[in-house]
C-alpha cells in the first residue's frame, strides 16, 4: 500500500551495523534493505567492528566462491559455519566483563548462529531482530520486491516514488554525488534530509573509546534502556 507523507531510508544490508544505522531506522517509516545490487566481499556488507584488549578488530562473514560479483540477494554464504563459532568465542573473550554480557550474549550468539542460505537474509535478520529489541517498529522491504528502476540515485528516488514517500533520509556519505550535478529528489519533488547521527559515547573496556563499533559492542556494554535513548 502507497504511503502518504512519510520518509523513506534505503540501505544496502550490513553485517552487525553501527548505531547509526539503526538511528536511520528509527527515524524512518520505512527502511528498504537494497538488496539487488552487487556485493562487495571486504565491505561493511560481509564485516564490521570490535573490540578487545589488543584494540579494534574485524569479524567478517564468508560467502561461497564464485560469488563475489552477484547481488546481495543471491550472495550465497559458505556452507562451513565454523566462522560463527569463531566470531562467539572472539565475543566471550573480548566481553565477558562487560555490563551487559550476561544479559545479552544469548541474544546476540544466536544471531550469529541463525541458518540462512543468503547474506542478504543473514543481515536482514540480525537487523529486524535487533530493532525488535530496542523496541524500533519501522517497516521492511527489499528493493528486489519492488518494480522500480534506474541506477544510483535515480533509482532510490525511483523507489521513494513507488512508495509514495515525500521524503528520502540518506547517509551523508552520499550527499557529494546525489549533490554532485542534477539533485534527481528536488526535480522528483522529493525532499531529501542527511542523517547527520553523532555518535554518543560509553563505557567500553580497554581504554579509550573506539566510536563506530558495530552496535553488538554497544548492546554487551549499555543497559537496553540506555541504548534505546541514545538511538
Amino acid at each position: 500500500m502507497p504511503l502518504s507523507n512519510k520518509t523513506i531510508a534505503i540501505m544496502q544490508p550490513t553485517f552487525l551495523p553501527w548505531l547509526g544505522y539503526f538511528n536511520m531506522i528509527k527515524k524512518s517509516d520505512v527502511f528498504v534493505f537494497l538488496d539487488d545490487v552487487q556485493v562487495s566481499k571486504r565491505s561493511w556488507q560481509t564485516r564490521n567492528r570490535l573490540k578487545s584488549s589488543n584494540g579494534e578488530y574485524f569479524v567478517s562473514v564468508p560467502i561461497k566462491k564464485g560469488y563475489s560479483r552477484s547481488l546481495i540477494k543471491d550472495c550465497e554464504l559458505a556452507i562451513d559455519d565454523q566462522w560463527k563459532d569463531k566470531i562467539c568465542k572472539g565475543l566471550s573473550f573480548s566481553y565477558s566483563k562487560s555490563k551487559n554480557y550476561n544479559e545479552n550474549i544469548g541474544f546476540v550468539g544466536d544471531l550469529i548462529k541463525k541458518d540462512f542460505k543468503t547474506l542478504s537474509e543473514y543481515n536482514s535478520n540480525i537487523i529486524k531482530s535487533m530493532c525488535e529489541r530496542l523496541n524500533i517498529n519501522t517497516k521492511f522491504i527489499n528493493s528486489s520486491q519492488l518494480q522500480s528502476t534506474g541506477k544510483r540515485d535515480h533509482y532510490l528516488a525511483s523507489i521513494c516514488k513507488e512508495l509514495g514517500a515525500d521524503t528520502y533520509l540518506s547517509a551523508p556519505g552520499s550527499k557529494e554525488y546525489i549533490e554532485e550535478g542534477e539533485n534527481v529528489f528536488t526535480s522528483k519533488s522529493l525532499n531529501i534530509i542527511y542523517n547527520d547521527y553523532k555518535h554518543p559515547e560509553y563505557n567500553q573496556l580497554y581504554g579509550d573509546f573506539i566510536s563506530h563499533l558495530s552496535i553488538v559492542d554497544a548492546i554487551l556494554n549499555v543497559d537496553l534502556k540506555h541504548l534505546r535513548e541514545m538511538i
